[in-house]
């Protein structure tokens, strides 16, 4: 939420509820309430979870986040993400996405975007699916516990947001990026795509004024001084391509009926 605490000073609340069990689908679930009341004024939040509500609420976005200049967790581009599969460097044998076929996978949760759903995308040419009961390994947030996952032998391999590997120096003498394609003009590497960075959108019943008197000032903040910064709202019609691509948000849809489903539900 933004909120001023006092004239000229106005205050931004940030929360990230991705992959922490219950209490996080409760939290959601207060938050869509909220949305739906109108009482929230504006919203920061993944790119997926924004397309999701862009469908649901009609949220529109202001600005994109700009984790570029000189935050903690450089991004390859400019208002771009993407994902990066680890694994442990004496694990020769994976070299290629195609390679993760029946292994175990550590993610933060089916929910996180660069944590599992643009690795799904990604995998999805290749005819692999990553399935909850038999190769996903769900470790939710920190981050950082995927990699736990990998280097302690939990798990094969694991997902983790662009560049999360190369600011942590101490993981890459023991892990590697598999396919790894690297950017230009950047030392990090990325196995899959790169998407849109979050948004910070605002919903109908936002003054306008508000809304421009807030653009105005996050377009004023820099990462050194102030931790974050925003540019130029970039165009998402990728992650509505993703989330078409994979039934998902807006564009799920019911499975197919089987015999075996039918047995189970009306047996």
């Amino acid at each position: 939420d933004v909120f001023e605490v006092t004239p000229g000073l106005i205050a931004l609340a940030i929360g990230d509820v991705a992959g922490k069990g219950a209490s996080a689908a409760l939290f959601m679930a207060r938050t869509r309430s909220l949305l739906r009341a109108g009482t929230l004024q504006f919203v920061l939040t993944n790119p997926g979870q924004y397309v999701e509500l862009e469908s649901s609420y009609g949220v529109t976005r202001l600005l994109t986040l700009d984790t570029s200049r000189g935050s903690a967790s450089p991004s390859p581009r400019t208002g771009t993400i993407g994902s990066a599969v680890v694994v442990r460097r004496e694990a020769r044998g994976l070299q290629r996405l195609e390679d993760l076929r029946h292994l175990t996978v550590a993610i933060v949760g089916t929910e996180a975007f660069s944590g599992y759903q643009i690795l799904a995308g990604a995998l999805q040419p290749l005819d692999i699916t990553l399935s909850e009961e038999d190769t996903l390994l769900s470790t939710g947030l920190p981050m950082e516990r995927v990699a736990e996952a990998v280097l302690s032998g939990r798990a094969d391999a694991g997902v983790l947001r662009t560049c999360l590997l190369e600011s942590h120096p101490e993981w890459q003498s023991r892990l590697r990026v598999v396919a790894p394609q690297t950017l230009p003009g950047s030392h990090c590497a990325t196995s899959s795509p790169l998407y849109p960075d979050w948004p910070i959108a605002t919903l109908r019943s936002t003054p306008q004024p508000l809304a421009r008197a807030v653009t105005a000032s996050l377009l004023g903040m820099e990462a050194p001084r102030d931790g974050l910064s925003f540019t130029v709202p970039s165009d998402y019609q990728s992650v509505h391509e993703l989330f078409r691509t994979l039934h998902i948000g807006p564009y799920a849809r019911l499975p197919e009926p089987t015999l075996l489903s039918l047995a189970r539900r009306y047996w």
